[in-house]
């Protein structure tokens, strides 16, 4: 299965692939906003906006998760999350609005060999 995604300005690409207990992903990620996926507030009250621009790449061994692997680079030019009342059980909890990431430094990078995920 391959998909192709417009958010705004931001496009989300990608494939995805089942076989013998083996799953692969690919994900291409330019100017992503989050707020473009409604079930972030819809479900958990979210008001989350962004620009994340990167890749994953992860093959899922779903029957020995040591033989999985994969990599995961983002770069969050703009991350935030407005005032929100986030779903908590039953109630909400609100949060004030808080800039997570503005530029160009904030990355995430992780591998995933052997079953285990390093976050660099």
């Amino acid at each position: 299965m391959t998909f192709m995604m417009k958010t705004g300005n931001g496009e989300l690409e990608g494939s995805g692939q089942q076989a013998g207990g083996i799953l692969h992903v690919a994900l291409d990620l330019s100017d992503l906003d989050l707020s473009a996926f409604g079930i972030l507030q819809s479900r958990f009250g979210m008001k989350m906006t962004s620009r994340i621009d990167g890749s994953v790449r992860l093959k899922i061994d779903q029957q020995n998760a040591m033989r999985s692997n994969g990599e995961l680079n983002l770069i969050f030019r703009a991350l935030a999350l407005d005032e929100s009342q986030v779903a908590v059980g039953e109630g909400a909890l609100p949060i004030p609005a808080v800039v997570i990431a503005r530029g160009n430094d904030a990355r995430l990078q992780a591998k995933l060999a052997r079953g285990v995920l390093t976050i660099e």
